[in-house]
């Protein structure tokens, strides 16, 4: 999981990139992912993987790539007209629940399960800004999280230091 996880990050700091500090909110839910990753489609010697062993069956692949920006369908909220407003937003996608196959989707606001996402243009789907824009971690969903476990970890503004790319980036 260790070494999933740094290639996550790695991966995500060249799509964003700056470089992810380790006491950044998306941390937590990179970890989770790679442990989801590796129990989904890590092939094991008898040419299975573990959800095969467990389900019977092959387990889909979404091609959605880890801090993706992404729409996301909310549910409508309110009267009979709730249904008239737009229901999709803009989020980042973090995953999936391992249970329920619900899409774990992160904004502003907090973190969000979802069944329904699209894919942005090819041009819109990696922005540093998502960094900024997102705070939820996995034992605190949102500020309004009745169930919260823990304190929030804010993005705040990263310095000037972690926004630059890489050195080895720059040297080029």
């Amino acid at each position: 999981v260790e070494q999933q996880s740094r290639v996550l990050r790695a991966a995500l700091e060249s799509r964003w990139g700056i470089h992810i500090p380790t006491d950044h909110p998306v941390i937590p839910w990179l970890v989770e992912y790679a442990a989801v990753l590796l129990n989904r489609f890590q092939v094991a010697r008898d040419g299975k993987t573990p959800y095969e062993r467990n389900k019977g069956k092959v387990a889909k692949v979404l091609g959605v790539e880890f801090g993706e920006q992404v729409w996301w369908r909310r549910k409508p909220v309110g009267g009979a007209l709730a249904k008239f407003t737009c229901l999709w937003s803009e989020g980042i996608y973090l995953g999936l629940t391992a249970r329920s196959n619900e899409l774990i989707i992160g904004d502003s606001k907090g973190v969000w399960r979802t069944r329904s996402i699209q894919r942005r243009p090819m041009s819109e789907r990696w922005s540093s800004s998502s960094a900024l824009a997102f705070t939820g971690v996995p034992w605190r969903l949102s500020d309004s999280d009745e169930l919260a476990d823990g304190e929030r970890m804010d993005t705040g503004v990263l310095p000037d230091a972690v926004v630059a790319r890489h050195p080895e980036d720059e040297a080029d």
